[in-house]
This record gives structure tokens, C-alpha cells and sequence, in this order.
């Protein structure tokens, strides 16, 4: 058999151009929440203000751990059992996915609620940052279920051949916290509390994107509640693809915290301002690395299955 090198090169790329391109770009739209929520403050209300995104950084990270973790390890393992003709397993994993990252999302934001003052604490927040960070990290924490599914989200639809509505999501959330941290500052002069809040409802209107999926009749995304035929399927399969990309976002959290403690004690205000504007450059640039990287793997891997 004769194998066209130039069909199979085209095709090669126009599958990475699919769903790394659409991928990537949902990733850094979904994102960009801190980076614009720290612009818009910074020219509104100032260095201290500023100061605070760069102390409650860390918060983002870890949650961002969750987010991989069910939505990169669901989505491989979502792929896996369609590749294996096994539909009805694959939504039970879709299943077992939303609800674990959903429940531990919910329980760690209301325990970060009720110990958030000895968290900011830890965190490094000074006695000038301190009423900001709190302020912007109540609001954050109260609807960061809708940022980590709206981070997991694009990693699932695009497993499941739906990469195209994972980048329309991303986007949305990040237009709409783009306007709401723009109206909420210079036309109705409110708090950094309305910069948390853009991004968590940004985060609500991109997953209501998503939603558009479940209208869709060729999908491997449903909810599968009856455990029957899955018994033996445990949590700890599903989530441990995403493990090493956690890790990453685990050591950047310990990166940034420790360059809070020495920030805070030797710079101050300023020092703390400008490492928030750089943290989240940084962020930006390693989601686009990691999706490329992550998608290339489940392109080439599906590629040489075939």
C-alpha cells in the first residue's frame, strides 16, 4: 500500500490547527480574568489596590489544580473510552468528572471562606493590601465553581470533538469580564470587589456556552447518574492524566507565594504591583505551552491509533 506523504501531512496539520488553535486560544480567554482585573485596578485605584492581585495569586493556582485535574484527566479519559467504542462509559467518566471537581471546588472555597483571614495572612497580605485582598477574594471564592468548570470545560469539549465551542466559551468569559471590570470601575465607581465579580460571572456566561454542547445529538458528554456496568470505576483513574500539569500549577503556587514573603518584606506596595502584572504574563504563557504540548500528545497518540 502506497502511503501519500503530502495527504497525510495536510491532514497531520489541519488536525493540530483544530483543536490545539481553538484550545489554546479558550485557555487564554478564560485566563485572562486576573491580568485584566489587575489592569483595570491599577489605573482606577491604584498601587495598593494593584498590590492585592499579586498576594491572592496563589489562590488562582490552586484552584487551577482542580480544574485540571477533572477537566484534562475526564476529557483523556472521556477520549480513551471513545476510542474504545465504549459511549456509555465515556459519559459516566463525564459524569464522575463535573461532579468531583464541582463538590471539591465548593468545599474548598467555603473553607477558604471561613478561614480567609488567617489564609490572607499566610498569603503575605500587609496591613495597606489587606481590606482590598479580602474585599476581591470573598467574591472571587464565592462563585470560583464557574471559573474552575469554565477552565475544565475546554478541556472536556475539545476531547469531545467540540473544540470550536470551547473557544467561543473562553472568549465570552473573557469579553464579559473585560466589560464589567470597565463599567464597574469608571462608570458606576465601585470596589476591586466588581473586578472578582466580572470574573466569576464572565466564568457563568462562558459556561452557559458550554451548554450549547448538551443540544447536540453526536456527543460523548452526558450524564450518566446509574452507576450499573461501573462499579469498579474510581475517581482516582480519571483524574490522575491530569496530575502532571497540576503539579506544574502546584510548584508555580509555591513560586509565587514565596516570592510574596519576599516582596512584602523588602520592596512593599510596589514590589507586590508589578510581580502581579508579570505573575499573570507568566500564567498566560505557560497555559498556551501546556495546551499545545497537551494537545499535541492526544493528536499524535489518536493519529497513530488509527
Amino acid at each position: 500500500m502506497t502511503v501519500n506523504d503530502k495527504s497525510e501531512r495536510v491532514f497531520i496539520r489541519n488536525g493540530y490547527i483544530r483543536y490545539i488553535v481553538p484550545n489554546v486560544l479558550a485557555m487564554i480567554f478564560g485566563q485572562l480574568a486576573p491580568l485584566v482585573d489587575s489592569v483595570c485596578t491599577s489605573a482606577k485605584l491604584g498601587d495598593t489596590a494593584l498590590s492585592a492581585f499579586s498576594t491572592v495569586s496563589p489562590v488562582y493556582y490552586i484552584f487551577n489544580i482542580i480544574a485540571v485535574l477533572g477537566g484534562m484527566g475526564g476529557g483523556i479519559g472521556i477520549a480513551k473510552a471513545s476510542g474504545a467504542g465504549e459511549k456509555r462509559k465515556a459519559g459516566r467518566i463525564f459524569t464522575l468528572a463535573v461532579i468531583w471537581t464541582s463538590a471539591v471546588t465548593i468545599l474548598l472555597s467555603v473553607l477558604c471562606i471561613i478561614f480567609i483571614d488567617p489564609i490572607l495572612y499566610f498569603l503575605c497580605a500587609t496591613a495597606e493590601n489587606f481590606g482590598y485582598a479580602k474585599e476581591y477574594l470573598l467574591v472571587l471564592l464565592a462563585g470560583m465553581v464557574f471559573y474552575v468548570l469554565e477552565f475544565a470545560g475546554a478541556y472536556i469539549l475539545t476531547d469531545d470533538n467540540a473544540p470550536d465551542l470551547a473557544m467561543a466559551g473562553g472568549i465570552v468569559m473573557g469579553i464579559v469580564n473585560m466589560i464589567v471590570d470597565w463599567a464597574g470601575l469608571f462608570i458606576f465607581d465601585q470596589g476591586i470587589w466588581v473586578t472578582a465579580f466580572g470574573t466569576v460571572f464572565g466564568a457563568f456566561c462562558g459556561v452557559c456556552v458550554f451548554l450549547i454542547h448538551f443540544c447536540r445529538k453526536e456527543r460523548l458528554c452526558r450524564f450518566v447518574p446509574d452507576r450499573k456496568g461501573f462499579e469498579d470505576l474510581r475517581i482516582m483513574e480519571i483524574i490522575m492524566p491530569g496530575t502532571p500539569e497540576a503539579l506544574m500549577y502546584f510548584i508555580m503556587a509555591l513560586q509565587f507565594l514565596s516570592g510574596n514573603y519576599v516582596l512584602s518584606s523588602n520592596i512593599g506596595m510596589s514590589g507586590l504591583g508589578n510581580a502581579a502584572v508579570i505573575e499573570n504574563l507568566e500564567l498566560i504563557a505557560t497555559i498556551i505551552i501546556a495546551g499545545i504540548s497537551e494537545r499535541s500528545e492526544e493528536h499524535t497518540s489518536e493519529l497513530q491509533s488509527r
